[in-house]
């Protein structure tokens, strides 16, 4: 079955925790972004993949939780978790690591829900 959901669609599918379609639909948008990320970051091709999977992981367990305000900003809020984990802070990843990485831990560890305005 193809998925024509939109990503706030897509969130709110997930969010429900038993649609294991829209996950695998979100894989399939996200995981080259994130991938190129990892590639581009860290130069190495293995630890691209494992970065794709753990910030896919720890997004889908975000948006069961719900911690995901703005499901139309899902993009941003997947694209912002690869700049937290190790391997990550290259001298061209730095800066955003150290800017972004508290508040996306926080996501992570379900401190607190997300809202990519603030």
């Amino acid at each position: 079955m193809a998925m024509a959901l939109n990503d706030a669609e897509l969130v709110r599918q997930i969010g429900s925790g038993t649609d294991r379609q829209a996950e695998a639909e979100l894989f399939r948008r996200m995981a080259p972004r994130v991938r190129l990320y990892g590639l581009r970051h860290m130069r190495d091709e293995h630890a691209a993949e494992d970065l794709t999977q753990q910030v896919l992981i720890t997004t889908i367990e975000a948006l069961r939780a719900g911690r995901l305000r703005e499901p139309e900003k899902l993009a941003s809020f997947v694209l912002r978790f690869p700049t937290v984990f190790p391997g990550t802070s290259t001298p061209a990843a730095r800066p955003v690591a150290r800017i972004r990485a508290p508040e996306c831990l926080a996501y992570a560890r379900g401190d607190r829900v997300c809202s990519l305005g603030s």
